[in-house]
């Protein structure tokens, strides 16, 4: 694909429609919320888990990956559920006469 052909893909009306559909269901801040909630839950878990007791079976980097992974699929999740509330609500809002 060449720059041009590139370029008008990007400004193309589905492109701007996909963009104001993110913006209606407040995907930006829904992705924000997710990801510092999910590590804040991730952190309190390898303290938990990890750092609190003395021995532990594996090495703690082991441990750290597992928590890299565990990361990232709350914060999927987080933001699927909120995303998904958030066009609930909406759907429910339009519905109101």
């Amino acid at each position: 694909m060449s720059q041009e052909q590139f370029e008008r893909a990007e400004s193309s009306p589905d492109h701007d429609g996909t963009k104001r559909f993110a913006a209606a269901l407040g995907v930006g801040r829904n992705v924000k919320i997710a990801v510092a909630v999910s590590f804040v839950l991730s952190a309190l878990l390898y303290g938990t888990f990890v750092i609190a007791p003395a021995e532990t079976a594996h090495h703690p980097v082991l441990y750290a990956g597992l928590t890299a992974v565990i990361w990232f699929a709350l914060a999927l999740t987080f933001a699927l559920i909120l995303t998904a509330y958030s066009a609930w609500k909406l759907v429910r809002d339009d519905d109101d006469p």
